[in-house]
Order: C-alpha cells, then sequence, then structure tokens
C-alpha cells in the first residue's frame, strides 16, 4: 500500500450482543482483562498503515468508550460517532462523518473480532491498491443444506459457498457512493461488500483466516478466552 493514501478504518460497535444474552454488550466482556473492544482495535493501532480510527457506539455508551480510549491509550482513534439503528445505519453515519476530509480507502470491521492478523492486514491492503474492494472469506467444512418451513432438506456444494469475514476494505469514493444509492433505494444490504456489488463494482475475494472469527455467542467468548490463554 502506497503510504501517500489515507487510510481510515471503521469500527461499528453500537451493537448489545443479544444472542450472548448477557447484561454487558459482547464488546466489553474481558478477554484476559481486557475488553474485547480494545483488544480489536489494537490491531489497527500498531498497524503502521492505518491513520485513524472511528468507533461508531450508541451515545448513552459513549463516556464508557471514551474512558477506554484514554485508559488504554489508542491514540488512532479519532472520532466517536453515534451509531444508528441497524449496523447499515452506523456505518453510514461514519462514512458521511469522513466525508469532510475523506480517505482514500477505509476498512470497515466488527468489534467483536479481536483476531485478526497483521499478515492478513497487510494482504489486504496489498489487494486493495488495485481493486475496488477487497474481503476476506473461509470455506465451509461440513454439508451445507437448505431447509425450508415444513422440514425438507436441500443439499448444496459446499465449494459454491463461503464465509465472508472482516475487515473488507474499499475505495472510500466507492463505498459512499454505494451506500448513497442504497438510501436512494431503500436497499438494506447483508454487509458493506453486498452494497457496493449492488452498483455494479467487482470485489477483490481473498482468502481470510480461521482464527480471525467473530465472537457472536457464548461458545465463541468461552473459545476466545480458550486463546488467549494460550497466547
Amino acid at each position: 500500500m502506497n503510504k501517500k493514501n489515507k487510510i481510515s478504518v471503521i469500527i461499528p460497535s453500537a451493537g448489545f450482543g443479544k444472542r450472548m444474552k448477557n447484561k454487558v454488550p459482547k464488546q466489553f466482556l474481558h478477554l484476559n482483562r481486557i475488553p474485547i473492544l480494545v483488544h480489536t482495535i489494537k490491531k489497527f493501532e500498531t498497524c503502521k498503515f492505518v491513520d485513524e480510527i472511528i468507533i461508531v457506539t450508541q451515545k448513552k455508551i459513549i463516556s464508557k468508550v471514551e474512558k477506554l480510549i484514554s485508559k488504554y491509550c489508542l491514540k488512532k482513534v479519532s472520532h466517536i460517532v453515534i451509531g444508528g439503528k441497524e449496523r447499515q445505519d452506523s456505518v453510514k453515519n461514519a462514512l458521511y462523518f469522513l466525508k469532510k476530509n475523506p480517505p482514500d480507502v477505509v476498512l470497515i470491521h466488527d468489534a467483536v473480532r479481536p483476531f485478526t492478523s497483521q499478515n492478513l492486514l497487510k494482504k489486504i491492503f496489498k489487494e486493495i491498491e488495485n481493486n475496488n474492494g477487497v474481503v476476506p472469506v473461509i470455506s465451509f467444512k461440513d454439508t451445507i443444506a437448505k431447509i425450508d418451513s415444513k422440514g425438507k432438506i436441500e443439499t448444496h456444494n459446499r465449494d459454491e459457498f463461503k464465509i465472508v469475514q472482516t475487515p473488507q476494505a474499499f475505495k472510500f469514493k466507492i463505498l459512499l457512493k454505494a451506500f448513497e444509492n442504497a438510501y436512494q433505494n431503500n436497499f438494506i444490504g447483508t454487509d458493506e461488500s453486498s452494497l457496493v456489488l449492488k452498483l455494479g463494482y467487482k470485489i477483490k475475494i481473498m482468502e481470510g483466516e480461521e482464527t480471525n472469527f467473530k465472537i457472536t455467542t457464548q461458545n465463541d467468548f468461552m473459545i476466545a478466552k480458550k486463546v488467549f490463554s494460550q497466547l
């Protein structure tokens, strides 16, 4: 990645993790006595290619996020933006905030995906140089089946499907245009790449990492704690 390019990272952290069934939002749960959100931010804080980090969160927990940023000296966090009702709304708020001083490249990353490696980031930055967007994916290991409301099972070739990860990287102008188009047409995508694809742009798919998993359930959290205990 040409260091003349400005690179911003958006970390949506406005969710409350209902699937975790925990009173504490999952991004604030501790791994090795440090909040998951902090572990995630540090991955980009220590990356030489990243210029700034934008955190998107709910208004009522902004002060909590600010305290964490101060406590752990996360100097690349330049702004905290108020999130929206859905993840797409939160990312939109951050993109619109960045319009006044736009980066060349923007990465979107899940707040509860703390195991992203520097090697994966390096590969993503290399690929985004010559692509509109870059999305890391991993393969399914098990058979994939579609089950309808009546219990009818239809199996599929697992090689035709992939598990999509973050960080997803995009040229800022393209992602902004994709979001503007989505809201003009009342389109809700599954992730940022779906909005870019809807606009007709091609996206580079690259191999992700199995260790780069998202902490969504209590089982994920237990696995994450085991991983950290071995580091």
